[in-house]
């Protein structure tokens, strides 16, 4: 929905499951869903769905970037984060 330039999202009334893919590096299914994806600053915000126990290996990315955790919990980075953390990774 846009509203006088804001563009809102209720990705939490979403239906996932139209948004599957098989991830490349683990072969699990997984769901996500971009929001934003602007060629001119490279940034993209998306919602990923991990399934339960998935892992992906090691990996760098091109620039910084963040995760929160809606539900569930994440181990990375010899940490455990729950809902409501969010962890940023400087580029």
């Amino acid at each position: 929905m846009v509203k006088d330039g804001v563009t809102i999202f209720r990705a939490s009334e979403e239906d996932m499951t139209q948004y599957g893919h098989v991830n490349s590096r683990n072969k699990k299914l997984m769901y996500q869903r971009m929001y934003v994806d602007d060629p001119d600053t490279g940034m993209i915000v998306k919602k990923l769905i991990y399934p339960a126990g998935c892992m992906i290996p090691w990996h760098t990315h091109h620039a910084a970037h963040g995760i929160f955790v809606i539900r569930g919990t994440l181990v990375c980075d010899d940490c455990t984060l729950g809902p409501g953390d969010f962890i940023w990774w400087d580029e």
